[in-house]
This record gives structure tokens, C-alpha cells and sequence, in this order.
């Protein structure tokens, strides 16, 4: 049977092959617990996101609704390669992702590392 590319990249050859995606892939999925300074750094830094509870959130507004699934599917490019998925709703134009760790029911690094690069897809 023959492996899907997912399965491929995450093995130990993949490793060798591609250590730069290898280690960014370690840092996306760290599920170590954010400290309280950790999530208020994060916050003061990364334009446009707030807490709610345990997750993380921004909205993202688009000029259309073309350009906000767009971001969506940018949004899902990066989602995949961290192996950490947003909560995504769509309301025409305006696009808002939630973070958390649903695992550890609460937020972790890979939520912090996966917010600052999809900050990245709008800068």
C-alpha cells in the first residue's frame, strides 16, 4: 500500500529530507501550556487578536466574499502543514478563527505559533 504524501512527511525519511519543514512542524505542534506573560506578549505583539476563555480569536475582514475564502483556503495551507486546525467561520466577507488546543482544553505554543503565521498571510 502505498503512503499519502501527509504520511511521508511525517516520517523519520521525511525528516532527513526536509529538515527545515521537520522543524517547523516541531514547533507548530509544541503543545506545551502558555503561561499567563507568554499569552499577554503574545497579545500585545500580534496586531489583532484577543482572548476568549481558553482560545484565542481574530476577525479578518475582506473586501469581498471571493477574497475571504481565499484567505480561507490560505488559512488551511497552514493549518495542515502545523497540524493544528483554527475554528473558521465565515460571514460574507469577514473571516474569524478561534485557537485552543481542544486536547489539552486550553492554550498551548502551537496555538501562539500557528496565530503569528496566519498574521503573516495579511501583512
Amino acid at each position: 500500500m502505498e503512503k499519502s504524501f501527509a504520511a511521508i512527511f511525517r516520517s523519520q525519511k521525511a525528516a532527513c529530507l526536509f529538515p527545515e519543514i521537520n522543524e517547523r512542524i516541531k514547533v507548530m505542534t509544541n503543545t506545551d501550556v502558555v503561561s499567563a506573560d507568554e499569552l499577554a506578549d503574545f497579545l500585545e505583539g500580534c496586531s489583532g487578536w484577543d482572548q476568549k476563555g481558553s482560545e484565542i480569536c481574530r476577525t479578518f475582514k475582506f473586501q469581498t466574499f471571493l477574497e475571504a475564502i481565499d484567505f480561507v483556503q490560505e488559512v488551511a495551507g497552514v493549518a495542515e502543514e502545523a497540524g493544528h486546525h483554527p475554528d473558521i467561520s465565515v460571514h460574507y466577507n469577514k473571516v474569524t478563527l478561534n485557537l485552543t488546543t481542544h486536547s489539552k482544553g486550553c492554550l498551548t505554543t502551537a496555538d501562539i505559533e500557528v496565530a503569528r503565521r496566519l498574521n503573516e498571510l495579511v501583512t
